[in-house]
Parts: structure tokens; C-alpha cells; sequence
């Protein structure tokens, strides 16, 4: 049985298609490479704390023109890719690939289209699912800036409906379409601008992008009045609103340049709401034994946060399963919260020795081994420990994400069962029916009995279109 949710690894590997399977590319998109039409997914799903990895299948003359791969984003049973250089704006072959689980299929969507001045603000890119369970419309977006120095007033927002979705505009379009957009003022202060870290949808038309030191900048695809964020008197109202993190998590980096905030800060849609998890001190010089990894929920009406439970380096040293171990006192790492288990929150760590070179000049980390921890953050406690040696050990600044995708993939496979039920009961049927008309022509009895595996089913015939 396919996990609830996963840990998947950003990092994709391709390997080659066995024969080249390339009839589909005949009548796809231009700007698509060919060979990317033909990619299939081959999903390798492990229940944490084991790490979920989504190898890609390509053809060689594909892998002869695009060399990177990516997991950008991913929402409920959607995840996207990004082949070729990223960002975005580039000339270099490459599309998205949009991988929907309950379909078992690879939808590729070329890049966006647009001049030279286009900037990224980070991490743009993000998705959503639209029509309800089961249904395979999405909408992918960009976010990204027009011009530095008209920015957050002048910015420019891609989407791409799928042939599966009414645009806001009353029609279908699958093609990126492109619309000029203000932002909120909160994006830029005199010294710093919003730079995206991480994107995720909620709702049914919700986007969000997150800034790991300013805030949270959502956009509604489709304003309504039953948004949460909407005032009442609010004739026309924004579809971009601003979040600021909570105000006791304010990091200054005014005198240095900005960190890799995924190192100790998450945000996940979970359980109905938006989260935020912070590893207080991290970044701020204070001594190890006195840093805390702290939770924090946005109430639903999106205008408050609420500070949720917090756990010291110090408790989780003193765990009991942590001391059983025997791991020594290290500081966690690229911390993620569960989307399944409230409270639950997974950290790498990493027992490390400093490896000199030419006498000092050069130095790097050499990684003994590597944990792979969760933890209840209500009750202070280490629930697992996995142990990685060097020979199995993940990236040292591992690049990971909740996904929930694994649990759409039960739902194909349920798909499926229910198609081949009603194939088999159809088939059935037909040489049922087809049998009495035999007989009543009086048709010789061995004949009507071969007609049962000569004469082909009208669902078959279907399938074959």
C-alpha cells in the first residue's frame, strides 16, 4: 500500500527509456523537445522515514538535449518538473512536466514564453488542482518580476490552464496566458525584496509563495467573496495579499548577505491550515544546547499566528530513544513537518569531521553518518531514529519536501481495478448475448463456442482507439 504521504527528494535522476519510445512526440508542441513527450514517470514512494525519489524515464535523444531535472513543486496528487536550466526565462531545451498520480500520467508544458527582462523572484513556480477529486485540470504558474526598480508595483503572474479548465475569462486555454500585477508594498522594504523559497497551493484557487525571512504572498486565481482573506467592504477586491512571518521570528541581515533559509525554516499547508516551523537561534549565533525548533499555525481567517509547541536542542538530546542510540549532541538540519501527524516534525543531522587539504588552504566536510530523526514536538519526545552511513547517506544539506502524492497513487490503482471489473463484466455479457443469437440462428454448437475467443469485446475495441 502506497504511504499517505512521502519525503521526496527534489533531486530527480533519468535514466533511458528501453527503446526509445518516442511515437507520441509527432504532434506535440514546438517548443517541447522531442523525446518529452514519450517520459514516464517511475515514482520509487517509501513511507518516512524513508526517502521517496522520482527517477524519470527519457529517451536518449531527449537526455541528449535536456541534462537536468528538478521537483519545483507539488499539490495533493500533482507533481511538477522542471527539465532543462531553470530560471525561467531561457533559451536552453527543457519544458515542465506535470505528473498527476490518480492518471499515472506526464503532461509537458513548455516554458514561458517572454523577453529577456523577465527576473525570478525564486522559487515562482507553483500548482494547483482544480475540478474535485478524481479530475485530472490544473492550473501552473509563475510568478516573476518586470523590472527591479518597479518592483512590487510592476510584476508579471504566467498561468497555464490546462484544456481541462475554464479560465476566470469564461474559456479554455492551454497556453500560458500572462497578466500584469501588483504587489502588496510589505514584498520590498528599503533594504530587502521578496525572494520566494518555496511555493504550495491550499484551497481551491489558492497560491502561495514563501519567503523564509519576510512572509507569505498568496494569490486567489479566482477572487470570491467566501475567501477567508476577504473584508466584506471590499468592492473589488486584491488578489495578492501579504503574510508576515510571525513578529518574534524577525531575522536581521541588514550588515550580511542573506542565508539559505530551507537550512532551518519550513512552511506546509497541513491538516486545514498553513504552518510555519523556525529552529530559533540557528542563525543567530546563540549556544546549541539553547536553540529551540518552534511551530507556529495561521489562524483561518489568515490573520493571526499562534504560537504552537516548541522543543529545545536540549530535549531532544535528552530523549530517551536518543541516548539509546548513542548519537552525539548535534544540531538538526532542513526541518519538515508531517503533513499527516500533527506536531511531528523530521530533521536530518549530520556527525561531521572537517577534512583539511594542501595544508589548510582548502577544507570540506566529511560525513560519518547521518540521522534522520522525527519528532513530537508536544511532548518533547524523539520518536525514530534512521541511521545512514556514508555508503547510503543523502545530500549533507538535503533538498526535501511533504508530498502527499503517495496517497493518489492507491486511487489509480483502485482506477484500474474498477475498469478491468467492468471490462471483464462487459465481455461477459457481449459473448453472453452473443451466444443466444447464435443459438437461435442455429449456429453449430462448436462454432458458438469459438466465437467466445474469436469475436472481440466492443470495450476492447474502445480501448484500442
Amino acid at each position: 500500500m502506497a504511504p499517505a504521504w512521502v519525503l521526496l527528494d527534489r533531486f530527480v535522476d533519468m535514466f533511458p527509456l528501453d527503446g526509445d519510445e518516442e511515437s507520441e512526440d509527432s504532434g506535440g508542441e514546438e517548443s517541447i523537445p522531442a523525446g518529452m513527450w514519450s517520459v514516464k514517470p517511475n515514482p520509487q514512494v517509501a513511507d518516512p522515514p524513508g526517502i521517496s525519489s522520482f527517477p524519470l524515464l527519457i529517451s536518449r535523444k531527449a537526455m541528449n538535449q535536456v541534462r537536468h531535472a528538478m521537483v519545483v513543486c507539488a499539490s495533493k496528487n500533482l507533481v511538477v518538473f522542471l527539465t532543462g536550466e531553470y530560471y525561467p526565462i531561457n533559451y536552453r531545451p527543457g519544458c515542465y512536466l506535470i505528473y498527476d498520480a490518480i492518471h499515472d500520467s506526464l503532461t509537458p508544458v513548455p516554458h514561458v514564453p517572454g523577453p529577456d527582462s523577465l527576473l525570478a523572484i525564486g522559487s515562482g513556480t507553483s500548482v494547483i488542482s482544480f475540478g474535485g477529486s478524481g479530475s485530472n485540470a490544473f492550473v501552473l504558474a509563475e510568478l516573476l518580476m518586470t523590472d527591479v526598480r518597479k518592483f512590487p508595483e510592476e510584476a508579471a503572474l504566467f498561468t497555464w490552464w490546462s484544456t481541462a479548465v475554464v479560465t476566470p475569462s469564461g474559456y479554455t486555454a492551454a497556453d500560458w496566458m500572462k497578466e500584469k500585477v501588483t504587489l502588496p508594498p510589505e514584498v520590498r522594504t528599503p533594504t530587502y525584496f521578496f525572494v520566494s523559497d518555496m511555493a504550495f497551493s491550499f484551497g481551491e484557487s489558492c497560491l502561495c509563495w514563501v519567503d523564509l525571512l519576510m512572509g507569505i504572498l498568496i494569490c486567489d486565481l479566482v477572487p470570491s467573496r467566501d475567501q477567508p482573506f476577504l473584508s466584506k467592504k471590499e468592492k473589488d477586491p486584491p488578489r495578492f495579499r501579504s503574510i508576515p512571518l510571525p513578529e518574534e521570528c524577525s531575522i536581521d541581515i541588514s550588515n550580511r548577505h542573506r542565508p539559505i533559509m530551507s537550512v532551518f525554516r519550513s512552511v506546509s499547508y497541513a491538516g486545514g491550515a498553513i504552518k510555519f516551523l523556525t529552529m530559533e537561534g540557528y542563525d543567530e549565533d546563540w549556544p546549541a544546547e539553547e536553540m529551540k525548533l518552534t511551530t507556529w499555525k495561521l489562524s483561518p481567517d489568515l490573520s493571526e499566528w499562534k504560537k504552537g509547541p516548541v522543543c529545545a536542542l536540549r530535549d531532544i538530546w535528552a530523549s530517551d530513544k536518543y541516548i539509546a542510540m548513542g548519537v552525539p549532541q548535534l544540531c538538526p538540519i532542513c526541518p519538515v513537518l508531517s503533513v499527516l501527524d500533527d506536531d511531528v516534525v523530521w530533521v536530518v543531522m549530520n556527525d561531521a569531521d572537517l577534512a583539511d587539504h594542501v595544508e589548510g588552504v582548502h577544507s570540506e566536510l566529511k560525513i560519518k553518518t547521518q540521522y534522520f530523526l522525527s519528532i513530537d514536538m508536544r511532548h518533547k519526545q524523539v520518536l525514530s531514529i534512521t541511521q545512514f552511513h556514508p555508503q547510503t547517506l543523502i545530500d549533507p544539506v538535503p533538498n526535501l519536501m511533504a508530498c502527499e502524492f503517495g496517497a493518489y497513487l492507491e486511487r489509480s490503482k483502485v482506477r484500474q481495478v474498477v475498469y478491468d471489473t467492468q471490462h471483464a463484466y462487459y465481455y461477459i455479457y457481449f459473448h453472453f448475448k452473443c451466444t443466444i443469437l447464435l443459438t437461435q440462428l442455429h449456429v453449430p454448437q462448436f462454432f458458438n463456442f469459438w466465437c467466445l475467443f474469436l469475436v472481440p469485446s466492443p470495450l476492447y475495441l474502445m480501448s484500442k482507439d
